[in-house]
């Protein structure tokens, strides 16, 4: 038996806000973190002011 693997599909598929950016990062673990720190696994928050 596999183990569990997720999926990561793109985000407009969620309907997540458009201030999200994705941008994976082939070489590494998915991981969520604050957005002070998101930039270091490919998730950046861009909010219009």
């Amino acid at each position: 038996h596999f183990p569990w693997i997720p999926i990561i599909q793109p985000i407009e598929s969620y309907g997540v806000a458009n201030y999200v950016d994705w941008k994976p990062i082939s070489n590494q673990l998915f991981q969520l973190r604050r957005p002070g720190v998101a930039g270091a696994n490919g998730l950046q928050f861009n909010r219009a002011k």
